[in-house]
């Protein structure tokens, strides 16, 4: 009886092992295609996306993307997205005297009013504000 327990023991820590293996494993190859998306938010960021499509892209489902992503950068990949868009808008407030309508355009948002809701929801100050102050010398 005691060398069956010790064979029952010894076949537990084996599998306790490869699933540990496995889950490090897949944890990091799920870390490394969320970072893909990221990227890819970074360089596509006026596109449409949507957390379903990057999701996709990484190979892992809605709501474990989201969770992962929102361990690994602080954000929910739809905030980090809104967060980056209006970091952009600022640039280009900053070094283009642009109109806000072609700025909103140019970082994604079709809809200037939308545009300059979340942009101040995140800011705290309305885009023409921060647009006027940037073109102060």
């Amino acid at each position: 009886m005691s060398q069956y327990h010790c064979n029952l023991a010894f076949r537990e820590l084996w599998l306790s092992l490869i699933d540990t293996m496995y889950e490090q494993q897949y944890s990091s190859d799920a870390d490394a295609a969320i970072q893909f998306t990221c990227r890819y938010i970074g360089d596509h960021y006026p596109s449409p996306l949507t957390v379903e499509q990057l999701a996709r892209m990484a190979g892992l489902s809605t709501g474990y993307y989201s969770r992962q992503f929102k361990r690994l950068y602080g954000f929910s990949p739809k905030d980090y997205l809104i967060r980056l868009r209006v970091a952009k808008a600022k640039e280009l407030m900053e070094l283009s005297g642009a109109a806000l309508s072609d700025i909103s355009r140019l970082v994604g948002y079709e809809d200037e009013f939308y545009f300059s809701r979340i942009f101040k929801r995140i800011t705290g100050i309305k885009p023409s504000s921060y647009a006027r102050q940037a073109q102060k010398p």
